[in-house]
């Protein structure tokens, strides 16, 4: 979720010398931050802080999946028409008759 609303991974280093070993860092400190040059609202962030928790047995989903359907960010989610595919995509993509073919093959995989 970090990642497709910032566009990198929460526990990336900006130092080029030892990037990886930052990385590595960061991800075992649970280091992050959420840059101040796109806005994303609180309740976005909240979610992302409870799943990036350190501690498993305190991170959000840890007791079910249903904690996470349950926080603020997700309150406008009919689950039960989700689940039964009654919902519209929020963002409909024409494909040309070439991506189709391509999006049915990769279905079958």
């Amino acid at each position: 979720m970090y990642e497709m609303l910032f566009g990198h991974s929460p526990f990336r280093s900006l130092d080029s010398n030892n990037r990886q070993n930052n990385l590595i860092r960061n991800i075992k400190l649970c280091k992050y931050s959420f840059p101040d040059t796109i806005r994303v609202s609180e309740e976005a962030k909240d979610l992302i802080r409870k799943l990036l928790t350190k501690a498993p047995e305190k991170r959000l989903g840890y007791k079910g999946g249903s904690d996470i359907q349950q926080h603020p960010f997700f309150r406008t989610i009919n689950w039960d028409d989700l689940y039964a595919r009654r919902l519209d995509a929020p963002i409909k993509v024409k494909l040309n008759n070439k991506k189709k073919q391509e999006v049915r093959l990769a279905a079958r995989v």
